[in-house]
């Protein structure tokens, strides 16, 4: 007898299937965010991210820990954590000091469930739920995490009308316009072990609200939980939808020079496809010569390329298909931006600063991120911010445009081009240049005793600049705020 249960335990063993193994997904520079989710949703390769396998976890590595996002990230539809270890954090934010809010980043569809350890998210904006909404039938888990700066009509940091659970979460600098709430919850919802500092804590519309441990200071007339409140009701506009796919078709050709733009790097391999060996890596602003390409493998444009006289492999021009929209590698045949100074220049006052030209090389001055646009003009789309201490080629300009001469810049090896206004009025009353022509040596050497002779003026003046800075409104390009 016993042998005949055997035997059919054997027999049915064979028919179980093996439970999926979860995939450890790493955020390791050329592996984004945007593309670690839809490969962890879909158990497909998605970008540079292997595919995914049942309950993944993303993790962040030391290079990798600040994360900027300019658009929202895809609908989490499937168990996801995402996590960064002992004692460090990952930020997901605008890299300036200055933010300005960008889209909100998570948002948890029906089915989806979403963990975050030891992550800290700033600087978002939406019509619900400035940092995270949750839907029916979703479930966000927040551990040792951090919220701030964010704003929203409705749920200023989260709006949940599934499950949401926060241990150790604190949530700082919320703000909100129509009711100010920090959380509008019409689901489950618990906090333990967690604190708020906001004018309003939760707007608690028929949910269910567990505090453990948790200090919520005192919300409007005293309240920091606001019973029977409601929002406008959810709408499909508050879903985001992932910017659509572009076909990028390749652009190099043997013979080419190219430059690797934007912030991260490439892998250089041994053979054309993700499969080749990992023979070295072409850091962001590096020039390599095309030697042989395109190949199309795995999804990618690969092209043979030698760089620094020794190193040699193949790398991916771009995706074929991709959501940024973005080339790693983009022709190139001038020559790279000088260094930045050190230190970065003080702003200068208008009927001082030396003019720019055309063909020539600028600098970000003072200690603001500035605003670059699309177009010139403060109705321009405004693409990002440029920090400090930024070495940028003038392309064109100036344009007038609200008060405002623009010029249009561009840093090949930030993947950067657009429109900055080159200074203005603050609102001290102060005319002030943050767009400064790049000083020679020589030059630096002659305006040294200058330097030293107007060191308290300059003092003074950067104070006051920090003054503005705090008060400057949305009609200044001064700041990135």
């Amino acid at each position: 007898m016993n042998a005949r249960i055997l035997i059919l335990a054997c027999l049915l063993a064979l028919f179980i299937a093996a439970p999926a193994h979860a995939a450890d997904i790493i955020l390791d520079g050329a592996c984004t965010l945007h593309d670690a989710i839809t490969a962890a949703n879909t158990d497909a390769p998605a970008g540079h991210c292997p595919a995914g396998s049942g309950a993944d976890t993303i993790r962040a590595v030391w290079e990798t820990r600040e994360i900027e996002l300019l658009t929202s990230l895809p609908p989490i539809t499937s168990p996801i954590s995402i996590v960064m270890a002992d004692p460090h954090f990952v930020y997901i934010r605008d890299p300036g000091r200055y933010c300005p809010l960008r889209p909100r980043a998570f948002y948890v569809a029906s089915g989806g469930h979403l963990q975050l350890h030891r992550v800290i998210v700033t600087c978002r904006a939406a019509d619900y739920g400035g940092v995270l909404l949750v839907r029916r039938g979703g479930r966000a888990d927040l551990v040792n995490s951090k919220i701030t700066r964010s704003t929203a009509a409705c749920g200023s940091a989260i709006y949940n009308e599934g499950t949401v659970n926060l241990t150790g979460v604190q949530t700082i600098g919320i703000s909100g316009e129509g009711n100010g709430t920090a959380i509008y919850n019409r689901g489950n919802l618990t906090l333990t072990s967690s604190w708020f500092t906001v004018s309003s804590t939760i707007l608690n519309d028929g949910g269910n609200v567990s505090l453990i441990d948790t200090d919520l200071l005192s919300g409007i007339g005293g309240h920091p939980i606001i019973e029977g409140g409601t929002c406008a009701p959810l709408t499909g506009a508050a879903v985001p939808v992932p910017a659509p796919e572009c076909k990028l078709e390749p652009q190099l050709q043997a013979g080419d020079r190219a430059i690797r733009g934007g912030g991260s790097y490439s892998n250089l391999r041994a053979e054309a496809g993700l499969s080749g060996d990992r023979v070295g890596r072409i850091e962001a602003g590096a020039v390599v010569d095309v030697i042989e390409g395109p190949v199309d493998a795995d999804g990618y444009n690969w092209y043979r390329v030698t760089a620094d006289g020794d190193l040699e492999g193949w790398v991916a021009e771009a995706p074929a298909r991709s959501f940024n929209c973005a080339y790693y590698f983009v022709g190139f045949d001038g020559e790279l931006p000088p260094a930045a100074p050190d230190p970065i220049p003080e702003r200068q006052a208008c009927d001082m600063a030396e003019p720019l030209a055309v063909g020539a090389w600028a600098v970000i001055a003072g200690k603001t991120n500035i605003n670059y646009r699309a177009e010139p003009g403060l109705a321009g789309t405004r693409s990002g911010t440029l920090a400090p201490g930024t070495v940028l080629e003038v392309l064109d300009g100036p344009e007038e445009a609200d008060g405002y001469d623009w010029w249009q810049v561009r840093n090949l090896v930030l993947g950067i081009e657009g429109w900055l206004a080159q200074g203005g009025v603050l609102s001290s009353g102060d005319c002030l240049r943050w767009l400064l022509p790049l000083a020679t040596e020589d030059a630096m050497d002659d305006e040294s005793e200058m330097d030293e002779s107007g060191e308290d003026m300059m003092d003074e003046e950067s104070a006051e600049s920090e003054e503005a800075m705090d008060d400057s409104s949305d009609d200044s390009e001064e700041s990135s705020e």
